[in-house]
Parts: structure tokens; sequence; C-alpha cells
């Protein structure tokens, strides 16, 4: 009787066991959080620049196409009007790189802390 009251009392474990257990779970789930973390860092610091480079390429293919097959049909090759749509053209696509390179090397930063003074009709920056 004396063992069967001694498996029956440990087979229920006390609120300390219970507690020492939930401490363990929550070390395991902060663990596992952290290397998911991690491992999603460095997917992204890999997938970054494979994105920006199939952007890019994405950009110019269309740009290509358009004036290689669609501009000639559009414009007699050669005449003032294609020339200046070429030049648009170049003008446009100079400066969609340039920005889409400006926001990809651009670091995210964080908004400007603000300052409200006593008076003042807005914000001021610090």
């Amino acid at each position: 009787a004396a063992a069967a009251a001694a498996a029956a009392r440990n087979s229920h474990p006390g609120p300390a066991a219970r507690e020492a257990d939930e401490q363990r779970e929550l070390v395991v789930f902060f663990y596992a959080q952290a290397c998911l973390v991690r491992l999603f860092d460095c997917i992204m610091r890999v997938l970054g620049p494979l994105l920006i480079i199939m952007g890019s390429l994405l950009i110019l293919t269309a740009s290509a196409l358009y004036l290689r097959f669609i501009l000639p049909v559009q414009v007699e090759p050669g005449s003032l009007k294609y020339n200046l749509h070429l030049l648009l053209a170049m003008y446009l696509l100079s400066n969609i790189f340039f920005n889409y390179f400006m926001c990809a090397s651009t670091r995210p930063g964080r908004p400007a802390r603000l300052l409200r003074m006593p008076g003042a009709r807005g914000d001021v920056d610090l």
C-alpha cells in the first residue's frame, strides 16, 4: 500500500515540478525563436541582393523591349520624334535606375524625435 501511494505521488507532479517544466519550455521556445530569427536574417541577407538584381533585370528587359520593338513601330527610326522619344526614354530609365539604387542602398533608419514647444504652431525636430 505504501508503494502504491508513493507511485501515485510521483505520477502527479507538484506545483514546483510543473513550474520547472514551464520554465524549461519557455527556455526551449526562446532558443527556438532566436534560431529562427537568425535563420531569417541570413536568408534575407542573401535574398535581398538577389531580388534587387532581379528587379533591375526586369526593368532593363522591359525598357529594352520597348526601345527595340515598340518604339520603331510607333515612330519612324531616325526622325526627330524618334530621337526625342529615345532621349526621353533614356532620361527616364536613368532616373528609374538611380532612384532604385538609392532606395535599395539607403538604410531604413527611424523616425525623428519631435519636440513640442510651448506656444509653437507645430513640432520642432531635435
